[in-house]
């Protein structure tokens, strides 16, 4: 059981990250396309 959650600790936090990671880019595309409307 120890081994287990040794590999759900990282794991979560790559998940996490990656989630993270997922809004921020998200985010910034959608700042870029208010930024510069299409006209």
């Amino acid at each position: 059981m120890e081994d287990l959650s040794l590999l759900a600790i990282p794991a979560m936090a790559l998940l996490i990250a990656a989630a993270l990671i997922g809004l921020s880019h998200r985010e910034s595309r959608r700042n870029e396309r208010r930024d510069h409307p299409a006209e």
